[in-house]
C-alpha cells in the first residue's frame, strides 16, 4: 500500500511534468516517455529507435516496439534488483544483479533462463558478452573485512559455468568492450583493468589519481570517466593515461556514453548531465526535463535514450553534432 508521502511525491512529479509540457518544448529538446511504473529503471538497451528494453530495481523487464507508447512486462527475478542488460541482437540477451543473479533470454526478453553465479553474496553491476559463449560479469561482494571487495566472473560456455578470477581494484562497477570486441575494460576504485584476450588476463592502470570514478565509456582510443563529487576525466590513448577534468563537486555522475571519439555525455543525480564534443577535454552543462537521477544511457539510430529513478525515461534526437567519425 502506498504511503501518503509516496502519493504526494508522485503528485508533485506529475505537476512538474505538466509544467514542462505546457511550455511546448522540453529543455535541450529532451522528450519524456510515459512509463507504467514508478520503479527505478536501472538499465536500457534499444535495438532500434523504436524497439528496446528496460530493467527495474524490482526485477522486471519491460519491452517496447513503439518507442514507449506501449510496454510488455516480464519477470526476470521478482523483488531482486537487476542492474544491467546486454543484448547481442534483438533476441539474445543477458541481465545481472543482486544475489549473484545472471539471466539470459533467447526470445527478446519475453522469458529469462537462470544461469546465476553460485554465490548469493555477489552483486553484479554489469555484464558484457563477446559472443554467445564468452563473457564477463563484474560487481562486488560485501565482506566484513572489506565492504567494497570486487568480484569478476567469466564464462566460456554460455553461462553454464562461471569462473571467478583475480584482478586488482575494489568494487567493480562497469565493464565495456571495444567496438571490434578485441578489448575488454572494467573499472574499479581508482583503477581500470584492460584485457586483450577475452578476459583471460588483465592489465591494471591507475586513473585520475585514484579518484573513485563510478562510470566510464570507451570509443576507439578515447575514454571518458566520471563519478561522485564532480569526478571527471578523459583518456586519448585507450585508457592507459587519464587526465583530470573535475567538475562541480556538488554533481554526482552515475552514467556515461561516448557516441563517437569526440561526442559524449555524463549524467547522474538530480538530473545532472554534461556534454563534450572534444573527447572529454571540455564539458558543458545540459539541462534535463526533471531533476531525477539518471542511471543509464544508450544511443541508436541518432537517438540518445536515458533512464533513471521513479520511472524516468526520456530521449532526444542528436541533430546539431552528428556522431560521425
Amino acid at each position: 500500500m502506498e504511503t501518503i508521502k509516496t502519493i504526494i511525491g508522485r503528485f508533485l512529479l506529475l505537476l512538474a511534468a505538466l509544467a514542462i509540457f505546457s511550455t511546448g518544448v522540453n529543455p535541450q529538446d529532451w522528450q519524456l516517455i510515459e512509463f507504467p511504473s514508478y520503479d527505478h529503471l536501472t538499465d536500457i538497451v534499444m535495438i532500434t529507435a523504436d524497439s528496446g528494453l528496460v530493467v527495474t530495481a524490482s526485477g522486471y523487464c519491460f519491452r517496447t516496439s513503439d518507442r514507449g507508447k506501449s510496454w510488455q512486462k516480464s519477470v526476470i527475478i521478482k523483488n531482486i534488483r537487476i542492474e544491467s542488460l546486454y543484448f547481442e541482437n534483438s533476441q539474445n540477451g543477458w541481465s545481472c544483479g543482486h544475489l549473484g543473479s545472471i539471466f539470459k533470454t533467447s526470445d527478446g526478453g519475453s522469458s529469462w533462463h537462470d544461469v546465476s553465479f553460485d554465490d548469493i553474496g555477489a552483486i553484479f553491476f554489469d555484464i558484457e558478452m563477446k559472443d554467445s559463449l564468452t563473457g564477463v560479469a563484474v560487481g562486488m561482494r560485501p565482506l566484513e573485512s572489506n565492504s567494497f571487495n570486487g568480484i569478476a566472473v567469466r564464462t566460456v560456455d554460455g553461462g553454464k559455468n562461471w569462473e571467478r578470477f583475480e584482478a586488482s581494484g575494489l568494487a567493480y562497477s562497469e565493464i565495456r568492450q571495444s567496438k571490434s570486441k578485441n578489448k575488454m575494460y572494467f573499472m574499479a576504485i581508482g583503477r581500470l583493468n584492460i584485457s586483450n584476450d577475452d578476459g583471460k588476463s588483465w592489465q591494471s592502470v591507475a586513473t585520475l589519481e585514484g579518484a573513485p570514478a563510478r562510470t566510464f565509456s570507451m570509443y576507439g582510443s578515447t575514454g571518458i570517466m566520471a563519478g561522485p563529487k564532480g569526478t571527471c576525466g578523459y583518456s586519448n590513448d585507450s585508457g592507459k593515461t587519464w587526465y583530470n577534468k573535475k567538475q562541480d563537486k556538488k554533481k554526482s555522475f552515475l552514467s556515461s556514453i561516448l557516441l563517437n571519439s569526440q561526442y559524449g555525455y555524463i549524467a547522474g543525480s538530480k538530473g545532472a548531465m554534461m556534454v563534450t564534443i572534444d573527447g572529454g577535454i571540455n564539458w558543458a552543462e545540459e539541462e534535463t526535463p526533471l531533476e531525477l537521477t539518471i542511471l543509464d544511457m544508450c544511443f541508436v539510430d541518432s537517438y540518445l535514450f536515458a533512464v533513471g529513478s521513479d520511472g524516468l525515461i526520456m530521449y532526444k534526437e542528436i541533430r546539431d553534432e552528428k556522431p560521425k567519425d
